[in-house]
């Protein structure tokens, strides 16, 4: 029962990290939003630990106080990530009008995020690493990806949303 109860908390931890990753910024001032959802995540974190310390102290109140804490904090967190994912698609189709549904633009917007991402991760890990040779590569690769994007971009809209 006690396992079982582990790998609940395990999967549910899993869970939340892959809704974090899946959800995309909004635009704007991009290091705000960052730096916002690093503090959820770092709450959240602290809530983890605080629940792992009471059960091994066996302290049953404070099992129960720190269940609520966390998942309080976790719904907070997706209803966050929602607002912004949603400010985020208003935005993009207030920018991009009918373009918004072309498949073409909507395939480019996921290549570009799932680059973006891949390319995040690994900038955190260097950084982490403390590998400053590699940092400077992935910037670069940020600018010429984000340079690649705006381009295909421009051509979809010159095209007429013809690709």
């Amino acid at each position: 029962m006690r396992r079982m109860t582990r790998l609940t908390f395990a999967w549910s931890g899993l869970a939340l990290l892959a809704a974090v990753a899946i959800t995309v910024p909004a635009l704007g001032d991009g290091k705000e939003n960052r730096n916002q959802l690093r503090e959820d995540k770092k709450e959240l974190r602290e809530d983890r630990d605080r629940l792992r310390e009471a059960r091994r102290a066996g302290d049953g109140g404070a099992i129960d106080d720190a269940k609520k804490e966390l998942r309080r904090d976790r719904r907070q967190l997706t209803k966050d990530q929602l607002e912004k994912r949603k400010a985020h698609l208003a935005e993009l189709r207030q920018k991009w009008g009918g373009f918004f549904k072309a498949p073409a633009f909507r395939e480019e917007m996921r290549l570009h995020h799932h680059r973006m991402a891949k390319l995040r991760q690994v900038e955190r890990i260097a950084k982490a690493e403390k590998k400053d040779g590699l940092v400077k590569r992935v910037d670069t690769l940020v600018t010429k990806e984000k340079a690649r994007h705006q381009k295909v971009l421009d051509a979809m809209k010159s095209d007429g949303g013809a690709k």
